[in-house]
């Protein structure tokens, strides 16, 4: 995630520029099974935590992409025991999935 926040600030000059579409994010959270795990507004996985609350405490698109990379080698970890599919995410699926997760914001 951080390469690619990089890479598109590296492009647009310094500016955090996220071209994802929240509705192609909501698809990707459910076809790549985010869903399986995690909730929005308590529908979905018990797994994982409710990421409505987590993106309503951001303050920032820098701090929701750390929160989800901290927590990335935790998620790793529990999706390997419950023998879960570990998606590879290419660049614009992740901006897709972000404006998602901003989204839940609003």
């Amino acid at each position: 995630i951080f390469e690619y926040i990089h890479s598109r600030a590296e492009q647009t000059g310094g500016t955090m520029a996220f071209p994802g579409d929240e509705e192609r994010g909501a698809f990707f959270f459910q076809y790549l099974g985010c869903k399986q795990c995690h909730s929005i507004k308590n529908k979905g996985g018990s797994i994982g935590p409710d990421l409505t609350n987590i993106a309503s405490n951001v303050k920032s698109d820098n701090e929701l992409a750390g929160t989800m990379i901290s927590h990335a080698p935790y998620m790793s970890e529990k999706a390997e025991m419950q023998k879960l599919y570990w998606p590879r995410l290419q660049g614009n699926e992740i901006a897709h999935l972000f404006a998602y997760l901003k989204s839940l914001i609003k």
